[in-house]
């Protein structure tokens, strides 16, 4: 979430999901309130916050966009945008399109050719309508109080290599890690060409996909690049104001719940 000083926009991207598995009868329960709303809407609320200008989608897997419906039934949305193609897929159709039509929000098919006025941030990726997978990831950069970050989505190692080619000179200090750590990202080339200061990566204790992997953490090690993961710092935020002052402040210390982390959070 990126809210700009006074809240005077608020943008943002994906808004988290949660996968749903087959349960035995005996198992199965009515659930009346999600994650998103216990926790996303209830934090925006406590911010002042009731609208969100833009509401960027990176792809389509429900870790990324499941909430969607839940933001959208508890907050004002004046827009979406998302991978130029996602429109046709299932998980967008099905769900998101019919609250974003009844809540009057204007959807934003886009590519890195795409204008969107009033939106804090470049778009970096994708070049070309795709089907909103991984390799179609939205790929966000925007620069606060003279920090400059980069949102990679789920992108894969063959969309790094493709933003290389694109932009040989892009530089940040902060690098949202593709795909939450895993080794499908962070080719060791893009990590050197983007030289970033900071990697923070978002990712849940003891997920059954092993995120962040030690290959990728080993990257970073040799890139000299400190990583700060949600699984060891819980919520992770840059604080800034008009004046350019700016500072990071982490929900947790870092060493409560050691034994809850992925041995490369150990490292």
């Amino acid at each position: 979430m990126i809210r700009e000083p006074l809240n005077r926009r608020v943008t943002m991207i994906d808004t988290g999901g949660q996968l749903q598995f087959p349960k035995q009868k005996w198992a199965q329960q009515v659930i009346a309130t999600d994650k998103a709303t216990k926790i996303s809407v209830n934090y925006l609320k406590s911010r002042g916050i009731s609208k969100i200008d833009t509401l960027n989608l990176s792809h389509q897997d429900t870790d990324h966009i499941g909430f969607s419906i839940s933001i959208l039934a508890h907050m004002k949305v004046d827009r979406i945008t998302f991978p130029k193609g996602m429109e046709k897929q299932p998980n967008f159709k099905n769900k998101v399109l019919p609250l974003a039509i009844k809540q009057n929000t204007k959807l934003i098919p886009i590519t890195d050719q795409s204008t969107v006025p009033q939106l804090p941030l470049q778009i970096i990726h994708p070049f070309k309508s795709g089907h909103g997978a991984n390799e179609d990831s939205v790929v966000l950069g925007g620069e606060f109080a003279r920090t400059t970050f980069l949102f990679m989505g789920d992108l894969d190692r063959a969309g790094e290599r493709a933003i290389m080619e694109k932009y040989p000179h892009l530089k940040v200090d902060v690098l949202k890690l593709g795909h939450h750590g895993s080794k499908t990202a962070s080719d060791p080339s893009f990590v050197q060409q983007l030289d970033p200061k900071l990697a923070v990566i978002s990712a849940g204790r003891m997920n059954r996909y092993g995120h962040p992997n030690q290959e990728t953490m080993t990257t970073l090690k040799k890139q000299r690049v400190p990583a700060w993961s949600t699984q060891k710092f819980g919520m992770i935020s840059y604080q800034y104001d008009l004046f350019n002052h700016s500072k990071w402040v982490t929900k947790l210390k870092g060493d409560e719940l050691a034994w809850m982390l992925q041995p490369s959070n150990n490292n």
